[in-house]
């Protein structure tokens, strides 16, 4: 194979120059989608999580004259990048349509578009081969990164390596590659605690954070904000280094392996030494990332970090464009109907609703659930504005400016799906079914959450366990008996708490509704041919037909399960340092289906 300046490259297919113009096509023109797509090179990072999958298999099955897919797979240590992609990633479900499509020819098909490649956004260059990047360099016609690490409130030092370094790393990444145009995927949540209209706004310009319009733009940097990070990060780090913190990790840890019945010395206490002085640190990144983010306008870490992984991109000089989606959730066509495949924003409140809690935080706000298959119709006209050069700085994608759904018609739609589950379902014990198909989950407002939900369940079962567990003379054994049983319901309560509180930013203050003009203003320029392939209708979505007929089947299938299996085993109650991601973290360690289910990874 020769490349285009004739030169041989070890067995690959050639590299030819890049397709880009300087010269972009009027924004009124029609676009069309067969045209720019046609022989495109796109390097796609993240494109192995849920919503990279569906966007990368919707491009080939729409578009199958694309050129090349170059497709970031992060090896592991057992299996290189290329025997992970041909094993976890060519034989999911969500590549049914090409499967069905190209039937025997299949893996041919594949094999012609799609080219796994070894890397991690979080190191320089996405952790890609610095040798093929510059034998790349040139040929590239768009960066597409899908991926994105949901976890509400990590340390500040990890939501900074994702959100903020990872932004650093695809610029230069970007820029090796000879200034290559970037789509970066983010979160229409970056819009923090404001409601009203979001309009799509270039970042860092009219809101650089929420709360600009009362504190003033003048003291907001985002450099300066990572440097302000970085030094609470060092200073966090070594406050492990005084004797008294040593000293008392050392203590700790002896004290966790005893516990567990442990060895107290050797590699056992190295382990333990370290993860005690982890937790210690994470919980001060957590509490000074919080602290931040919410003095800025931002409801949590993840929100504050991937806007400055968005004004990073923004002050690079690259040609750029921002994806914003809002919630993600099942599937309405693509691959087929029904389809998910991990823990999006509705899936533990719902897992909670059909388990029987009761109590759950809301107020009659509007919430941006939509289908990802819709979201990614809105990516894929995105990508074709940013590869013509007519590209706006933000696209986002949702359904509330034209067709808003509240929190508490989707309580309502989820207690008439669990009615009829518990009617219909022949598990469990028949006299308990008729009692939860009659019971059905309350959305409360905050103080009468505080007041009867399982907070304060749970301090009722901890204050009666610590008087039991001292009961006098024969009541002793039966009181720490009672006490125990006390103490695990104090810890799923408190579970139940945290993720219910974690979730409640999102579903008891209004946030939006996100405007998406300029998602609708390219999906106007298409063809009917093209707008029959890439549908962009968000007005037409029945949301109790969605909901009842293909959200709530696909969580029943496919995460409910799974979900249960992980409640049940899963006893000890989170600390304020765990979040969300922990939680599926530990889940996926204890459940042979989990790695369809880990978070959405830059992998």
């Amino acid at each position: 194979m020769k490349s285009s300046n004739g030169t041989s490259h070890h067995g690959a297919e050639p590299s030819p120059p890049s397709r880009r113009s300087n010269a972009p096509a009027p924004a009124a023109a029609p676009l069309d989608l067969q045209r720019v797509f046609e022989g495109s090179r796109l390097l796609v990072l993240g494109g192995t999580g849920f919503l990279g999958k569906i966007y990368w298999c919707m491009l080939l099955d729409r578009f199958p004259a694309i050129g090349k897919i170059f497709l970031l797979v992060r090896s592991s240590a057992k299996h290189t990048s290329e025997e992970r992609f041909w094993s976890e990633v060519a034989t999911s479900e969500a590549l049914k349509p090409l499967r069905d499509r190209w039937g025997d020819r299949y893996l041919d098909f594949l094999r012609d578009k799609i080219v796994p490649i070894d890397g991690d956004v979080g190191r320089p260059l996405c952790g890609i081969d610095e040798a093929w990047v510059k034998e790349q360099r040139g040929t590239i016609d768009a960066v597409v990164n899908v991926a994105g690490v949901v976890d509400f409130n990590p340390p500040l030092d990890e939501a900074l390596d994702t959100n903020a370094f990872g932004a650093q790393n695809l610029v230069e990444l970007a820029r090796a590659l000879g200034d290559a145009p970037l789509m970066h995927t983010s979160t229409c949540y970056v819009v923090g605690n404001r409601d009203g209209m979001i309009l799509e706004e270039e970042p860092g310009t009219v809101h650089p954070f929420p709360r600009a319009e009362e504190l003033g733009k003048d003291l907001w940097d985002p450099e300066r904000e990572i440097a302000d990070c970085l030094d609470l990060i060092a200073q966090a780090r070594s406050r492990c280094e005084d004797a008294f913190r040593q000293s008392t990790f050392l203590e700790n840890a002896k004290k966790n392996l005893v516990r567990r019945g442990e060895p107290t010395t050797g590699p056992a206490l190295e382990a333990e030494l370290k993860s005690v002085k982890r937790k210690f640190v994470s919980d001060r990144l957590v509490e000074a990332g919080m602290e931040r983010a919410t003095h800025w306008g931002w409801p949590n870490i993840y929100t504050y970090t991937k806007t400055l992984g968005e004004q990073i991109i923004a002050r690079s000089g690259l040609p750029y464009t921002i994806a914003r989606p809002a919630c993600c959730e099942s599937t309405r066509e693509f691959p087929f109907p029904a389809w998910n495949e991990g823990i999006g924003t509705s899936a533990p409140l719902i897992f909670l609703a059909m388990k029987g809690q009761h109590q759950i935080i809301a107020s009659d706000v509007l919430i941006d659930f939509v289908p990802t298959d819709l979201v990614c119709s809105g990516m894929i006209l995105t990508l074709a504005e940013l590869l013509e050069g007519t590209q706006k700085p933000v696209y986002q994608y949702g359904a509330s400016d034209v067709n808003g759904c509240s929190i508490m018609r989707y309580g309502e739609l989820v207690g008439i799906y669990r009615r009829k589950y518990y009617l219909r379902t022949n598990k469990g014990n028949p006299f308990l079914n008729f009692l939860q198909a009659h019971y059905e989950p309350a959305l409360v407002s905050m103080e009468r959450y505080d007041l009867m939900g399982p907070g304060r369940i749970a301090q009722v079962a901890k204050l009666a366990a610590g008087v039991l567990k001292d009961a006098p003379g024969p009541a002793r054994p039966t009181g720490k008996a009672i006490a125990k049983t006390l103490e695990k319901v104090a810890a799923q309560e408190e579970r139940i708490d945290f993720l219910l509180k974690l979730f409640a930013p999102f579903i008891y203050v209004q946030k939006g509704p996100f405007s998406c003009a300029n998602t609708r203003a390219a999906y106007a320029r298409l063809s009917p041919e093209d707008k029959q392939r890439v549908p962009w209708e968000p007005e037409k979505i029945d949301w109790a037909d969605y909901w009842m007929n293909q959200h709530m089947p696909a969580m029943e299938k496919r995460v409910i399960p799974w979900l249960d299996e992980r409640y049940k085993r899963e006893v000890k109650p989170l600390k304020p340092h765990e979040t969300l991601a922990t939680l599926v973290d530990q889940m996926a360690e204890r459940h042979e289906h989990a790695p369809a289910f880990q978070r959405l990874e830059a992998d």
